[in-house]
């Protein structure tokens, strides 16, 4: 579980700096911060499925062991 709030808690920090960019006029080195920060965010909410189907699987398991 704690894997997965820190995975909650990284996707955090990084919208919170891809929300602090600018939308002003094209600047390179904004544009890479969003696709890098956009695929930081895809990983993490990736990670986030992940971790979340194994929890759910390892309760399934566990109520099942119990009966």
């Amino acid at each position: 579980m704690s894997l997965w709030v820190t995975t909650v808690k990284q996707l955090k920090v990084v919208r919170l700096i891809r929300n602090e960019i600018p939308d002003g006029k094209n600047s390179g080195a904004r544009n890479v911060v969003h696709e890098f920060s956009n695929l930081l965010i895809a990983a993490f909410e990736k990670a986030q499925e992940v971790l979340e189907g194994s929890f759910d699987h390892s309760i399934h398991i566990h109520k099942k062991r119990r009966l």
